[in-house]
């Protein structure tokens, strides 16, 4: 203590010496600017006392800091602050100065603005003088004769003309004055004693310029000199010379800017005009603007055009969502030319034609928004039941009697509700750039789209709201709050065969309407409906009750999700079946064990390993309740609620439990955000598991943890140390060294495996005592190896264990940290979660796999198709919306693009493209146009027929597609979705997984890659079974018919007749070849009438069952090639018979599978690398390309 007293004593006494020399330092400083008062000649008076200012003013104040800091240098004071009011900032600086300095200022500025003034006084007086001395002396232009610029005599010239010349020649001319006056030159032959040039000699040496710094000029000397500065300006290297040149280049440069400022008033102007002319050609609201939004979206489309590479000005764009704010005739012009400054007056040109056509469509877009608010109002009037939805067969029935009702006129203007994806649309025409009024047939704009608010509340969030006012379930209240919060993708409606929604009818309608329609055919249309749609009293109690149902579904959802959450505090994501057990016999006092036990005999729980007890997921457990709940006496919808409040009731949190139980939900749900929004890769995913891990170590256990994650894989290359191994895929930031892509071996230790082999998870609480753990930082010293270690089994959807969740406390300082009870339950969730998300990118990876091999497929088949384009459905950061993801663009001839890190489109930046938004809102196909291009959006269905992903198929200009075009549209479609379907399904464990072939076991990259033409395998196995022996026969009879007969019957010629009689042979030889793999050669078989004797009731047998991709598949694939590849789909198509199709088809999808096979190896995941941008991939599959 007495020590670092004195020492602390000692320093104020040093740092007053130093105070000292300060002091001394600050009066040098005053003393200076007396002292040379001529080096601040150059330096302006202001710069000069506020630097001095400076200079004292830090000096001062690092004194007085130092002072402070070292007597107190332990403490900090907090000093009042002084408030001075109506002063600025430089005022209120001399205000707190110290007097001497304001003195100081104050001389010093005086002193120098004197000197300043001398100076300038000095110049004046001199530039007097010159201008009396010109007076008085005129000029002698004589000397301009001595300017010439010729480069042999242009240096000496100049160089004469400065040093010698102007002494020389005033001397030449004094000696001539002499001879004069002496008239020497009239006396040539007297004697003299003048010498002139002793004479001019001593001229010069008394006019020595060296001496005599202003002999005087004459008239001849001023010209003189002024043609010497010319003449010196020709000379290279000099510095008038250099001078001139930079003057040069300084008045070139002036005059290129006054010049280009001059064209860019010009082209501002020009701008200006334009755009005012554009202005005119928009519907504005009614007062007199035009939404910013609706501008910021067509610049957002023009800078997204690939052609002009401007994507860079989209982020100066921030999008709003409002159509409040709007824009007048002059800050439209100012908003655009902020923006497009700088484009070249070609991209200008093309910003012009953009801003017509998007005027165009944006009046297209008013009009649709004001036959979407008809057709929304015709909904509530034929609603009269109000059970928010209508008839879809009695919908589409009407619409079909009003389209056959229609004249020819109206009829060319609608589309065939029997083949609307297919029917003929007329050309666009281009309507941009003409004058136009401000209303829409007769009607104007309310400035407003009321179509936007139309998406009304949910199901569920009514249900929510009728639990929220309910007082028995006040403990669920914030469980259903956050429940709600987490569902981030809202919005959407579900594909129902049999009804339609607001939503779905004003779409349907619209889509049936089309957009060149005008809007008295909208209320034709509407007048039509609501004279014709009409529903029985039956059929309105039947809606009713349907509704009533799935309000009571909904609500049971609802609070048994809650239930759970609230009972599974610690987020472990089961509940024990015993626990759930005893309290439901406890319920009316046991009086209802007998009818609950009962329910369990209807429910098949999930099996566990030996030895474990039965756990229920939040879906077996609701699925368990409700059954309990119907065994129950009494109205279902009270018992549920009666049975509910009762558990609720029974289940005590306290606050800090449900506080915890709150932040743990928060962390399980953002693993699964991460996966949703992570443009299908697994490193977010990875990245919040662990931070759900280590925060809630930090905050609930006071621990600090390390992590890795293990996945199980074949163990191809040594199998000698076992079947498998698990490999370390992700960790903690500071194990990577040391974990990271390391293999454990079933020969090693460890007690991943034994986790992996029970299915339980194994908590070493001292790992230095157990004797059978591996360490994977082997430079670790035994004397550190302290510490708690967890491992976590990681089970999908069928409880079958894929990998390992790890978790130790090696890096933990405390002496003591042992896993809780609490803390492995929430471990048991994390890992649950991670599971769950885990899938979830996988199963979106597979889906991206199949639709590719679609889309790719049915580019071989189709030219009408420009590109398709593939989305995905994400959770937006504004909660009341979703964003759509662009996964891949494939383009003709089957290029795709796959970006690393997919852009998102949200919709209030997708004004002229609604069309993608309203499909996933309705989940239904949707037929418009944009930019002069068709576009056929079908929605990407998931297994509840919500939307999940869209497909935008581009068809270009040509307003159309073949119908033949439309059905493999349709048929590819068809095949995705019920690829997806499967996939869903086994992800979620709705169905079991389905290997129909034999290369699906390959492994499940290879499975997605095949799936698509496995499942269009099974469709025409299935259309296959529904032939008769009667189809056959008329095919075998068809060579036999009379050609009169044939010819007048199909309106063919008599070659036609012997080509299809071809195709039938070439065909059905083709799948008897299948059939009978025995036959190797066509000589086998040189008769068709020996071909005959296979076309039985086994051929299709034998098709049915045949798998291409089989080990002991023996067929002559080349002899097949030759019979099938000369016929081409089109040929298939004229001849029109149904067996002959569905073979045909049979053997191409065959052979395309027999080629997967031999390149299964090749068959790679569709994702780009974390190292690339992007990935271009191409179609390469040999039998499709043949096929086209």
């Amino acid at each position: 203590m007495s020590e670092s007293t004195s020492q602390d004593q000692s320093k104020p006494n040093q740092d007053n010496g130093k105070g000292g020399k300060d002091q001394q330092q600050d009066s040098k400083d005053e003393k200076e600017p007396e002292e040379t008062p001529t080096k601040t000649q150059s330096v302006p008076a202001s710069e000069t006392s506020s630097q001095a200012m400076e200079d004292t003013e830090e000096e001062e104040e690092k004194s007085q800091d130092e002072d402070s800091h070292a007597t107190f240098r332990n403490v900090v004071f907090q000093k009042p602050a002084q408030v001075i009011l109506g002063l600025d900032e430089y005022e209120l600086k001399l205000k707190t100065q110290q007097p001497w300095k304001k003195n100081f200022h104050e001389i010093v500025e005086a002193r120098a603005q004197i000197m300043q003034q001398n100076v300038l006084e000095k110049d004046s007086l001199k530039k007097e003088q010159e201008k009396k001395t010109a007076k008085n002396l005129p000029r002698d232009d004589l000397a301009k004769e001595w300017f010439n610029i010729e480069s042999m005599t242009l240096s000496p010239r100049a160089y004469l003309l400065d040093k010698l010349l102007p002494t020389l020649i005033p001397g030449v001319e004094h000696m001539l004055m002499q001879v004069e006056k002496k008239k020497l030159l009239s006396r040539a032959d007297i004697p003299t004693k003048f010498d002139p040039i002793n004479y001019l000699g001593e001229y010069l040496m008394r006019n020595n310029t060296h001496y005599i710094k202003d002999p005087g000029m004459s008239g001849y000397q001023r010209v003189m000199k002024d043609v010497t500065e010319e003449l010196k300006v020709h000379v290279p290297g000099t510095i008038s010379n250099r001078v001139s040149n930079m003057k040069e280049k300084v008045k070139q440069k002036r005059e290129q800017r006054e010049y280009i400022s001059t064209v860019k008033v010009k082209v501002a102007t020009m701008r200006k005009q334009a755009l005012e002319e554009q202005f005119s050609e928009w519907i504005l609201n009614p007062r007199g603007m035009v939404p910013i939004v609706v501008v910021q979206n067509v610049l957002y489309d023009f800078f997204q055009k690939p052609d002009l590479n401007l994507e860079s000005h989209c982020k100066d764009l921030i999008m709003i969502k409002s159509m409040e704010p709007g824009l007048n005739q002059q800050q439209f012009i100012q908003y655009i030319s902020s923006h497009v400054a700088n484009l070249k007056s070609e991209v200008f040109e093309k910003l012009i034609k953009h801003l017509c056509h998007y005027a165009e469509g944006f009046r297209e877009i008013v009009k649709t928004d004001m036959r979407r608010q008809m057709f929304a109002e015709l909904f509530l009037y034929c609603d009269s039941g109000k059970v928010k939805a209508l008839d879809r067969q009695r919908t589409l029935a009407l619409l079909e009697t009003f389209y056959d009702q229609s004249s020819q006129t109206t009829r060319s203007l609608l589309r065939n509700p029997r083949q609307l994806g297919a029917s003929k649309m007329d050309p666009e025409k281009d309507k941009a750039c003409e004058p136009k009024p401000q209303h829409i047939e007769g009607k104007s704009w309310s400035g407003e789209f009321l179509a936007c608010d139309w998406k009304a509340q949910s199901e569920d969030e009514e249900q929510a709201k009728l639990i929220y006012g309910d007082s028995r379930f006040t403990d669920l209240h914030a469980i259903v709050r956050n429940i709600q919060t987490y569902k981030e993708i809202k919005g959407r409606s579900a594909f129902d065969g049999v009804s339609l929604n607001l939503l779905q009818f004003v779409q349907l309608l619209e889509t049936f309407v089309g957009e060149d329609t005008p809007l008295s055919v909208s209320q034709s249309l509407t007048s039509f409906f609501q004279k014709n749609y009409f529903e029985t009293k039956q059929e309105k109690m039947k809606a009713l009750e349907q509704a009533r149902q799935n309000a009571f579904r909904v609500r049971r959802i609802l609070l048994l999700e809650a239930l759970f959450q609230k009972w599974d505090n610690d987020g472990s994501g089961f509940l024990s079946l015993n626990e759930v057990d005893d309290l439901l016999y406890t319920y009316k006092e046991g009086m209802e064990r007998e009818s609950m036990k009962k329910a369990k005999l209807h429910i098949q729980f999930p099996k566990p390993h030996p030895g474990h007890e039965i756990k229920l997921s939040s879906e077996q457990f609701q699925k368990y309740i409700e059954l309990v709940v119907s065994e129950l006496r009494g109205n279902e919808d009270q018992v549920l609620d009666s049975v509910v409040e009762f558990l609720m009731s029974s289940l005590e949190r306290s606050h800090t439990e449900g506080l915890r139980n709150c932040a743990r939900r928060k962390w399980l749900h953002q693993i699964q955000h991460a996966a949703e929004t992570s443009g299908v890769s697994l490193e977010p995913v990875y990245a919040e598991t662990f931070r759900a891990l280590t925060q809630d170590a930090e905050a609930h256990g006071n621990k600090k943890i390390s992590a890795h994650i293990s996945l199980l894989e074949e163990n191809l290359f040594l199998p000698e140390r076992g079947d498998v191994l698990l490999r370390n895929v992700a960790c903690t930031l500071d194990d990577a060294p040391f974990v990271l892509n390391k293999v454990l071996y079933r020969d090693m230790k460890g007690i991943s495996f034994t986790v992996v082999d029970e299915g339980k998870p194994i908590h070493v609480p001292q790992v230095q005592h157990h004797g059978n753990i591996f360490f994977w930082n082997s430079s670790r010293r035994k004397s550190e190896r302290h510490g708690s270690f967890l491992a976590l089994p990681l089970h999908d959807a069928y409880m079958r264990i894929f990998g390992v969740l790890a978790i130790d406390t090696l890096r933990d300082p405390h002496e003591i940290n042992i896993f809780l009870h609490h803390e492995i339950k929430f471990y048991q969730g994390v890992a649950k979660a991670f599971s769950t998300a885990y899938h979830y990118v996988h199963s979106r990876e597979h889906i991206l796999h199949t639709v590719i091999t679609g889309i790719r497929w049915l580019f071989s088949i189709t030219s009408g198709i420009a590109s398709i384009t593939t989305f995905f459905i994400e959770p937006s950061s504004e909660q009341e919306d979703y964003v759509l993801r662009k996964m891949m663009v494939t383009e003709y001839l089957g290029l795709t693009e796959i970006h690393t890190e997919p852009p998102t489109i949200s919709r209030k930046s997708s004004i002229f493209r609604d069309f993608l938004f309203k499909c996933t809102d309705t989940s239904e196909v949707i037929l418009a146009s944009s930019s002069g291009e068709t576009h056929i959006v079908i929605p990407l269905r998931q297994r509840t027929r919500e939307a999940m992903g869209v497909l935008d198929v581009n068809i270009g200009q040509t307003r159309m597609l073949m119908y033949q075009e439309y059905k493999d549209l349709q048929k590819m479609t068809k095949m995705i979705q019920n690829a997806c379907d499967e996939i869903l399904g086994e992800l979620s464990g709705e169905i079991k997984k389905n290997e129909v072939i034999e290369m699906e076991k390959a492994g499940e990259v290879t499975r997605a890659g095949v799936l698509f033409f496995r499942v269009m395998l099974q469709e025409l196995r299935e259309c296959l079974q529904l032939l008769t022996s009667m189809d056959f026969v008329s095919l075998l009879l068809y060579e036999h018919r009379s050609r009169e007969d044939v010819m007048l019957s199909s309106d063919i010629g008599s070659q036609d007749i012997d080509a299809n009689v071809v195709l039938v042979h070439d065909i059905l030889k083709g799948s008897i070849l299948f059939s009978q793999q025995e036959i190797e050669t066509s000589s086998d078989l040189e008769e068709w009438e020996k071909w005959k004797f296979y076309i039985n009731k086994y051929l299709v047998e034998d098709l049915c069952v045949f798998d291409p991709t089989a080990i002991d598949v023996n067929v002559n694939v080349q002899l097949v090639m030759d019979y099938v590849l000369d016929h081409s789909r089109t040929e298939v198509w004229r001849f029109g018979n149904l067996v002959i199709e569905i073979l045909y088809h049979w053997l191409h999808i065959n052979l395309t599978l027999m080629e997967l096979n031999k390149q299964s190896r090749s068959i790679l995941p569709p994702l780009p690398k974390k190292s690339d941008t992007s990935i271009h991939t191409t179609f390469t599959e040999k039998s499709l390309i043949e096929e086209s």
